[in-house]
């Protein structure tokens, strides 16, 4: 390849001289010289290493997840190696137009990740690893109804009910509970 001019100032110049004085071209990538004063660039050796790093780490988190022969765990392994395949191709992009160019595969990664997510609520569903709210809700009443039973002829017992229902249903309903489902047609 035919090395490229650049200017004096550019710091990344070949340090290459001649009886014309310092050499004009950019110097070849982890080199001080251009291809034309023997340069040679080091940048298919820095991504072939990068990617190998990137390949080790990708199997060291794999081994930190557990063994056994479970379907969620398998399916929450696969999206954990797809969201570093997210993270992989977010990180690699070294400009602007390498992310624009990435926007593609990420959506597609996104897609999988999406359908793998819902397949986890669905397994977990079958396995009765998941209870539906309305279950989780009739029992909140009637653990409330239970109390109300035990507190009765206790004086001022509506007003302990009413602290402990306004405790236990924002616990029971919160949107942070993973084990809790939506009845939703499409989980």
């Amino acid at each position: 390849m035919k090395p490229v001019r650049t200017d004096a100032a550019n710091p990344n110049r070949c340090q290459g001289t001649s009886r014309h004085g310092q050499c004009p071209n950019l110097a070849e990538h982890g080199s001080n010289h251009c291809s034309a004063c023997g340069g040679v660039s080091t940048k298919e050796q820095e991504d072939t290493r990068s990617y190998l790093l990137t390949q080790v780490e990708v199997k060291r988190r794999l081994a930190q997840l557990d063994t056994q022969l479970d379907p969620v765990r398998d399916l929450q392994r696969t999206i954990s190696l797809v969201h570093l395949l997210i993270e992989t191709h977010v990180n690699s992009a070294k400009s602007d137009v390498a992310l624009m160019s990435a926007c593609a595969p990420l959506e597609k990664l996104v897609q999988r990740m999406e359908s793998l997510c819902k397949s986890v609520v669905t397994v977990q569903e079958k396995l009765n690893l998941l209870l539906p709210r309305s279950a989780v809700l009739s029992l909140g009443q009637s653990i409330v109804q239970i109390v109300i039973e035990e507190l009765d002829g206790i004086e001022g017992y509506e007003q302990i009910v009413d602290r402990i229902m306004n405790r236990i249903f924002p616990t029971i309903t919160n949107q942070n509970q993973p084990k809790l489902l939506e009845n939703h047609p499409n989980v």
